[in-house]
């Protein structure tokens, strides 16, 4: 059992505050949007990679992600 929620955090190495720039761990914070994609019941369940596909889809139509470029989006 977890005893404190910093614990699984502490066990593979990350940083217990907001890392500042230059530090190992630094991510830029910006605006996050939430997309929700679902599908009628009725069609069945989709597999990871087509939801992947769906996602790539959706991030490149929105403009916030190109096709072929992993390091676009978060």
């Amino acid at each position: 059992m977890v005893r404190h929620i910093g614990e699984p955090a502490d066990v593979i190495g990350l940083p217990r505050k907001q890392p500042e720039e230059g530090e190992a761990f630094f991510t830029k914070h910006g605006p996050v949007w939430h997309a929700p994609i679902s599908l009628p019941a009725g069609d069945g369940a989709l597999s990871m990679d087509t939801w992947a596909a769906i996602a790539r889809d959706v991030m490149e139509r929105t403009g916030i992600a190109p096709a072929g470029d992993p390091g676009a989006c978060r």
